[in-house]
């Protein structure tokens, strides 16, 4: 089972909510997935722009995550900035229709990835590097969980230590926002179920 995002020190006397992770998909059916999402955000992009204005969306979701980071304090210190650190192949993955100053490299999947060589503006920031090392997890039902994104186990220590910190829960309420609103557009809920069932991959082979 997966918590929702509040680990068990936080949860006190609180019951946890838990998302049971569907059997792991294919991978020949995620990368369909992802192909899907693609034809719709790409092909479609015309249509879509005409019912939402995802530069105003952008900002609504970048204000929700503010200055607010997984701790109270700077995480970069457990890992001196690990998740900062890359090289022209490593990267952070762009949500739908998000745009960045950064250098932009398509993946084997067809996902575009913002390559960081650790200086950029944090203000300027993609979403995926402002709630890093969680992400907002939908369900069959579309109900949106917050869960540490297990894609990131091999460059965060707080996924792998996670029942051992105390994060912040108002960072972690902050992403919980930014996945209801998200959600509410038919290409962002594609997108965070198609991501929902890779993380839940990443989590069965490393929960082994």
């Amino acid at each position: 089972m997966v918590i929702t995002g509040l680990t068990r020190n936080q949860l006190g006397s609180n019951p946890p909510r838990v998302r049971i992770p569907p059997s792991p998909p294919q991978s020949n059916r995620n990368f369909i997935n992802v192909a899907v999402v693609l034809f719709l955000c790409y092909y479609q992009f015309g249509d879509c722009m005409k019912n939402t204005d995802y530069d105003e969306l952008y900002s609504k979701v970048y204000k929700e995550i503010g200055d607010l980071t997984p701790l109270k304090v700077d995480c970069g210190v457990l890992c001196s900035g690990a998740c900062c650190k890359g090289d022209s192949n490593t990267g952070m993955i762009l949500f739908p229709f998000e745009k960045t100053e950064l250098e932009i490299k398509i993946t084997q999947n067809g996902e575009r990835l913002a390559i960081c060589n650790g200086t950029c503006d944090r203000n300027k920031r993609p979403l995926a590097c402002r709630i890093f090392p969680f992400f907002p997890t939908v369900d069959e039902r579309g109900k949106v969980y917050v869960e540490l994104d297990y894609r990131a186990f091999c460059v965060c220590p707080m996924v792998e230590h996670y029942d051992e910190i105390l994060f912040d829960k108002r960072f972690l309420n902050a992403v919980k926002k930014v996945g209801k609103i998200l959600v509410k557009d038919k290409i962002f809920k594609e997108f965070l179920k198609t991501t929902t069932e890779e993380i839940d991959l990443y989590h069965s082979f490393y929960d082994k």
